[in-house]
């Protein structure tokens, strides 16, 4: 074989090995060879594996940094969260516990609870669940406001959901100008 045509085939065998192989492991396509996937491809998913990896140690991180924070909190404050929000292996997050809760708030606003229901509520996600409440009273604006702030400073998260009224009918020996109130909250536990 003459020296130069030599020179052009050892000079086409790397051009075509190139535009044949290494072309299509960057770029994707290719004629002889196609990579399932490409080198860019590749690194764009490694780097997306090293950003979750990353934020994965930030979250173990603050993870432990916020077990730490709970271990240093008084057993007082301890329970104080436990009353906002049980567990669900904890006595707090009793439905019966719960209703009395409920009762005693009523109760010490100056109100008789006519009627109060409760439905557990499905799954809310995140490792939560809930009560659905509803109760019924009877009394003035006033009184009533009275109990809502006494909901509000409770201990335990209540989320009120729908206040709904209408005039009282008139009784004997009742004052006039009452109000029946219907009341629908929830309160949630830690499953």
């Amino acid at each position: 074989m003459p020296p130069i045509l030599t020179k052009i085939v050892l000079i086409a065998i790397p051009l075509a090995l190139y535009f044949e192989v290494m072309v299509p492991l960057y770029k994707g396509g290719g004629t002889l060879y196609v990579p399932t996937k490409t080198i860019t491809g590749m690194n764009r998913l490694s780097s997306e594996y090293d950003l979750a990896i990353n934020q994965a140690r930030d979250l173990v991180t603050q993870a432990s940094a916020l077990k730490k924070q709970y271990e240093e909190m008084p057993q007082e404050t301890k329970d104080k969260l436990n009353i906002m929000i049980p567990q669900a292996s904890s006595t707090p997050s009793d439905p019966v516990r719960v209703m009395d809760e409920i009762t005693t708030v009523i109760t010490d606003a100056g109100f008789s609870a006519n009627t109060i229901s409760y439905k557990e509520k499905a799954d809310l996600g995140q490792g939560k669940s809930g009560y659905t409440i509803g109760f019924s009273v009877k009394g003035s604006y006033a009184k009533f406001k009275e109990l809502i702030t006494a909901l509000q400073s409770s201990l335990r998260i209540y989320s009120i959901q729908g206040i709904s009224f209408s005039a009282a009918e008139p009784q004997e020996g009742m004052p006039q100008g009452l109000v029946d109130f219907r009341v629908t909250l929830e309160t949630y536990y830690l499953k």
